[in-house]
């Protein structure tokens, strides 16, 4: 009779171990893959940020319905020993997996840079430091880089010119070199064959027209307010 009874005592336990492990499973399953974003939150994370800094200001918005799975999912992927910074776009209805991967793998969500009525370098720079990390004096040094300008085909006098104003798409960190490139590309794009041949055909040059055009939008402007 007692090897029945120790085969029952064997069963129960197996039987309480499995439903430990199904709930704790149930719960971790829970950690990583239930929804945990409250509403729409950009997240900026500066230069140097540390691990709490990013959990602060998550808490501080009531960003995640819950922090415990935030911060048990980004111990066991290693998020925090390596905090990237950007601007991320945490969407209501993400999973705390998918934010965690969001931040570890540096996924910033671009956004759109808009300047109008550019007629200096100090315009330019004060305008665009609104929206990106670097700041207005890192965008002003780039008119201080006579090299960098030669290279473009400008002077110190037209290099505003390369500054087409619209809205165009950046990531939060761009730096003012890779903004001014990616800005010389835009001028190039824009200035095709044929609108050079309109220009022309105008006895203006490409510096000479989207100076007139900042100058013309400046006062529409001035009478619409």
């Amino acid at each position: 009779m007692i090897f029945p009874r120790i085969g029952k005592f064997i069963i129960i336990f197996f039987a309480v171990a499995f439903l430990i492990v199904g709930i704790r499973g149930y719960q971790l399953y829970q950690y990583v893959f239930r929804e945990n974003v409250n509403s729409d939150f950009v997240l900026y994370v500066p230069k140097n940020a540390t691990y709490k800094q990013v959990t602060d200001s998550l808490t501080l918005n009531n960003t995640l319905k819950s922090m415990k799975a935030f911060n048990w999912v980004s111990k066991k992927k290693n998020y925090g020993k390596s905090v990237k910074t950007g601007r991320y776009l945490l969407k209501k209805g993400m999973n705390t997996n998918q934010v965690v991967n969001i931040l570890n793998g540096g996924l910033q969500t671009p956004l759109n840079v808009t300047f109008n009525n550019v007629r200096t370098k100090e315009d330019l720079a004060g305008k665009v430091g609104k929206y990106l990390q670097t700041d207005s004096l890192s965008i002003l040094e780039l008119f201080a880089d006579t090299l960098q300008i030669k290279k473009y085909g400008f002077t110190e006098e037209t290099y505003t010119a390369m500054f087409i104003p619209d809205t165009y798409e950046f990531y939060w960190t761009t730096p003012a070199k890779e903004f001014a490139e990616r800005m010389n590309q835009e001028y190039n794009r824009f200035w095709s064959d044929e609108r050079k041949k309109k220009a022309e055909e105008l006895k203006l040059t490409p510096t000479e027209v989207t100076t007139l055009a900042s100058i013309v939008q400046a006062e529409t402007a001035k009478r619409k307010s």
